[in-house]
């Protein structure tokens, strides 16, 4: 299980070179690839790497992708793209277990596609998020402590910041949230739910940019008083 483009939590990529080694490896052990692309069609910097399905030459890849971050949070609905086997013993699993995802919202995406420049909208798209990450990014840099390190995202939704290991990141936490500034804890994305940790994911999209300039320099000031200068 793989989301190799402006992954969640921490917003990073994967190199090229190193999905192909991946799909090596999977490949010399007959292993499945489900490939999570929900961010991809978000890039905003960078040059374009290829997704792992596009140099599937072994049908062992499972492509996944969302409406829900190119349209709308609410649509909830998405997309499969892989062997015909697979598919529909999901499809059958999905229909025995959960039904299907409401009509509604998958009449109102297929009609939004047939209507609507979709490649335009993403255009658009790009520009706020770009617009709105450089914001954090340049406020990051603006002011907040040298000690404490941000991702650097070229697409998707989040940046990753990383504290020095002596901060105590509950109290920084608390302090973050009675300031009123979001974050989460990386905790919250382990795999057993919990486990020791001093990052925190940060998320641009939904704040206005002087929303984020606002909440970055809150945080920038705390993260200055928790770690110095």
């Amino acid at each position: 299980y793989l989301i190799p483009n402006f992954q969640n939590p921490t917003g990073i990529t994967m190199p090229l070179e190193r999905r192909k080694e991946i799909y090596a490896i999977a490949s010399k052990y007959d292993l499945f690839i489900y490939e999570d692309d929900p961010y991809g069609e978000i890039r905003f910097a960078g040059e374009y790497i290829p997704t792992f399905k596009s140099f599937d030459t072994e049908n062992r890849v499972l492509y996944a992708g969302s409406y829900s971050k190119t349209l709308s949070a609410g649509l909830r609905v998405g997309f499969l793209f892989g062997p015909a086997k697979v598919i529909e013993a999901i499809q059958a699993l999905k229909n025995n277990t959960a039904g299907q995802m409401p009509l509604v919202t998958q009449k109102v995406v297929a009609n939004v596609l047939d209507t609507i420049d979709y490649d335009a909208h993403l255009e658009n798209v790009r520009k706020v998020y770009k617009t709105k990450c450089e914001a954090l990014l340049n406020a990051f840099n603006k002011y907040a402590s040298s000690k404490v390190k941000l991702t650097q995202p070229t697409g998707g939704m989040f940046a990753w910041m990383t504290m020095p290991i002596e901060v105590n990141c509950d109290e920084f936490f608390e302090a973050c949230m009675d300031r009123n500034v979001g974050i989460i804890k990386c905790g919250a994305f382990a795999a057993d739910g919990a486990g020791e940790g001093h990052a925190f994911r940060l998320s641009y999209t939904v704040p206005t940019v002087e929303e984020i300039t606002k909440g970055m320099e809150i945080l920038g000031a705390l993260t200055k008083e928790f770690c110095g200068e």
